[in-house]
């Protein structure tokens, strides 16, 4: 039971650090936010002009091969983030807005996940409090994964419709972090599970 606290208080520790981590990780983006709003010189804009974007086709033109022959190379299929030199891009600011959305929902699966862990170091596991906190824990996961997804294709819809440059071919595309979505319905999963057991606990007490 002791090497099972420790574990316990160890991991609660690291969650605490972790949430101090947000804290500071949120603070950073508000002080950007309103630098870039001020048009500091301490930032530079190109370091946050990146965008990433989906491309169909690029033409890298003709390229000798092992073969001695002059041959045409083409990229299909692709991704990769762009960057445009001394453009002032509004959308950036956009960016910033969503990144900060995402790193207070985060702070906050955060600050559940403290109070699950206090639970368990009052030795309760199997209670309804701990099912409701897990069950937000996942719909917060599936929710801003799938909106942050949605967002990135209409960034690279807009992108791809006024970015022309020659050679290649710019698509929008969207993609689905799965795995993540598929980490959150599992995590609903176990969610019920902590729900079935602190109904089955109070069956139990009720009948003893």
């Amino acid at each position: 039971m002791k090497k099972k606290s420790g574990i316990i208080n160890f991991i609660s520790y690291i969650i605490k650090l972790i949430y101090l981590g947000q804290w500071i990780y949120i603070a950073s983006l508000i002080v950007l936010f309103f630098l870039l709003l001020s048009h500091s010189n301490i930032i530079n804009l190109d370091r946050f002009s990146g965008f990433k974007v989906f491309y169909s086709e690029i033409n890298l033109g003709q390229a000798q091969m092992d073969d001695g022959q002059l041959h045409e190379i083409i990229l299909t299929s692709g991704t990769g983030r762009i960057h445009i030199k001394e453009y002032s891009q509004k959308i950036i600011y956009y960016k910033l807005i969503v990144a900060l959305f995402e790193a207070l929902v985060y702070l906050i699966i955060i600050y559940w996940l403290k109070k699950i862990f206090g639970n368990l170091k009052l030795g309760n596991f199997f209670i309804r409090e701990n099912g409701i906190y897990i069950t937000k824990i996942a719909l917060s996961v599936i929710s801003i994964t799938t909106l942050i997804d949605i967002f990135s294709f209409f960034l690279s819809k807009y992108l791809s419709g006024f970015l022309h440059i020659p050679n290649v071919i710019f698509k929008s595309d969207i993609y689905f972090h799965f795995n993540t979505i598929f980490l959150g319905f599992l995590i609903l999963a176990i969610a019920q599970i902590f729900m079935k057991g602190s109904e089955m606990k109070k069956e139990q007490e009720l009948t003893i």
